[in-house]
């Protein structure tokens, strides 16, 4: 490209017509998508907070309704209820004691890695 060329280049870009309303126009266009966006965020908030809103009515009205019972006695007798008391806390002392069995272990075997490290600290 040679000197003359470029100069007319330059000479068509210098000689464009802008419309003087040309920056009005573009921030009113750009205000325009702003708004739109806006109202397209309002508009989603809107529909989402309706749908929770019904799913959680829907939730609840199909929740069956509560019954209204009055608790009742499962035996008829004291010594029956104490019984069965004491043979459900058997029961769970037993099971207590089946996961304390480990735990004595694991406590036996710190106690000889510990006695073993004591040994070689104090060499």
């Amino acid at each position: 490209m040679n000197e003359s060329e470029l100069n007319r280049i330059i000479d068509d870009a210098i000689h464009i017509h802008i419309p003087q309303d040309l920056e009005q126009r573009l921030e009113s266009q750009i205000d325009n998508w702003d708004m739109q966006a806006k109202r397209q965020r309002r508009q989603r908030r809107i529909y989402w907070t309706t749908a929770i809103a019904a799913a959680l009515i829907t939730a609840v009205l199909l929740l069956p309704p509560k019954a209204h019972r009055q608790p009742h006695d499962t035996f008829t007798s004291p010594k029956e209820a104490a019984a069965a008391t004491e043979k459900a806390l058997t029961f769970l002392s037993a099971q207590m004691n089946k996961g304390l069995e480990p735990m004595e272990n694991i406590d036996r075997k710190i106690e000889q890695i510990n006695l073993i490290i004591n040994q070689q600290i104090m060499k």
